[in-house]
């Protein structure tokens, strides 16, 4: 597949719960190595979106396709497991009773474990974890937990990478070393991510192409100084 090739197809989406609409005609494409955010406010339907791609909610109305292949609409949807996606929560989710290392390793159950080892060691390199490997979670600080979990979500060298609002509730300076690591290795690893944030300088810095999810609708806009992080000057 082309880096121009379209990944993921939104097609007229529509999601409501108890007759309130959430989501309306939601339509838009993420193609093969891009990077996007979707910004919104609390309450926006950015949650329920990223519900639906993965796997965990059905549209009302609407299809979700990946690499051309229908994947959920309102009468059919594949399971998550089956979309090779890789998945960052808002919360880090990670197994409390497995080590960093089997926390990593576990989605690679079903995988092809030829080669896959080499990768998994640069993955915990590029986030700075390997002191980290026999670790459980309650020992890990927050950010420490949100970087096992990125790792965990790129170890399956899933094609198309989603994030949850990855960074809430950590401090500026944090914050920022994180942004510059995800950019760094979807880039380096060519993951195509969707990144989902109410956080304005978040979007300026992960991506050029943003839309905001407000009302039930998406509209595309354009965000000013981007690349900018939340310690450096904001207009």
């Amino acid at each position: 597949m082309n880096q121009s090739s379209v990944l993921l197809k939104i097609n007229q989406l529509c999601k409501s719960y108890e007759n309130r609409k959430i989501l309306e005609n939601i339509a838009f494409e993420v193609k093969s190595g891009e990077s996007i955010v979707l910004m919104g406010p609390s309450g926006s339907g950015k949650t329920t979106l990223f519900r639906l791609i993965i796997g965990l909610e059905m549209p009302d109305d609407g299809e979700i396709y990946l690499e051309n292949r229908l994947v959920s609409s309102a009468k059919e949807s594949i399971p998550p497991f089956q979309r090779n996606l890789g998945v960052v929560f808002q919360n880090p989710a990670l197994w409390p009773h497995m080590n960093v290392l089997s926390n990593i390793l576990f989605a690679m159950q079903k995988k092809d474990t030829k080669h896959i080892h080499e990768f998994v060691d640069l993955v915990i390199d590029e986030m700075e974890i390997r002191p980290l490997l026999k670790a459980y979670p309650s020992r890990l600080s927050g950010g420490e937990a949100r970087r096992v979990s990125i790792a965990r979500a790129l170890a399956s060298r899933p094609r198309l990478m989603l994030m949850d609002e990855p960074l809430t509730n950590l401090d500026t300076a944090l914050k920022d070393r994180m942004l510059e690591m995800i950019k760094r290795v979807t880039r380096e690893f060519e993951t195509t991510l969707i990144y989902i944030t109410h956080d304005e300088t978040e979007s300026r810095y992960i991506s050029d192409k943003c839309y905001r999810l407000q009302n039930g609708t998406l509209t595309r806009i354009e965000v000013g100084n981007r690349h900018c992080l939340s310690s450096d000057k904001l207009p």
